[in-house]
């Protein structure tokens, strides 16, 4: 993304020579429906590590009004800390730590999130291709607002909140749970941006124009 370059140092230098070119991913056969599984639930997707910011999901979680879940796909070595973590919160029964699963239970997972969350909190998610997936499946999404990252602009249809805030996070996640309204108009949102800048033929389409603009100079 243009964020992530211009706020890397080691690129500096090189400002004129850089084409920005986004992630694309296949869009699927058959688009999942906008429908709401209930009991309801929160999905994070992805490896279970520090700066995915799971710790701050899971204190949010502990804060928010609603009656909701929480379905956590992904191994990685946080894995113990977190479950203990649930449980000093209070919340083992409401955090479900799914580990690695197929394709096909993922995409019924996402299709029936009321939203997607990633609350990373550094550069190190430089861009969150897991948020493409999410919108390609119409979910409204809260994720993070890290500076120098790519994931705000990824999200810009989405809601993004202070990096390693709970409260923040939280107060987002009581808003769209309390309006399912406002939650579908996000996810559709979302859905068209995927269509509109995020499909792997558009991906394709910009690789070839910058090839054929090199070659022809």
């Amino acid at each position: 993304t243009q964020a992530y370059s211009e706020a890397s140092a080691a690129l500096t230098a090189f400002t004129d020579r850089i084409k920005v070119i986004p992630i694309g991913i296949a869009d699927l056969d058959t688009v999942p429906k906008c429908e709401v599984a209930t009991p309801p639930y929160v999905l994070f997707v992805g490896r279970l590590v520090s700066y995915k910011g799971l710790g701050v999901l899971l204190d949010a979680i502990a804060k928010v009004q609603s009656d909701i879940d929480l379905r956590i796909i992904g191994i990685g070595p946080q894995e113990t800390e977190l479950k203990a973590q649930a449980h000093c919160l209070g919340m083992a029964e409401r955090v479900k730590f799914m580990g690695r699963i197929g394709e096909d239970q993922l995409q019924d997972l996402l299709k029936g999130a009321t939203v997607f969350c990633l609350p990373s909190i550094n550069r190190l998610e430089a861009f969150g291709v897991v948020l493409l997936e999410a919108m390609r499946a119409g979910r409204a999404i809260i994720s993070t607002n890290i500076p120098g990252s790519g994931v705000p602009w990824v999200n810009s249809t989405g809601i993004n909140v202070p990096v390693g805030d709970p409260q923040a996070l939280a107060e987002a996640l009581d808003r769209l749970l309390a309006d399912p309204k406002e939650t579908a108009r996000l996810g559709k949102l979302a859905r068209s941006r995927f269509k509109r800048t995020f499909s792997r033929e558009m991906m394709t389409d910009r690789f070839l124009s910058l090839y054929e603009h090199l070659l022809e100079n």
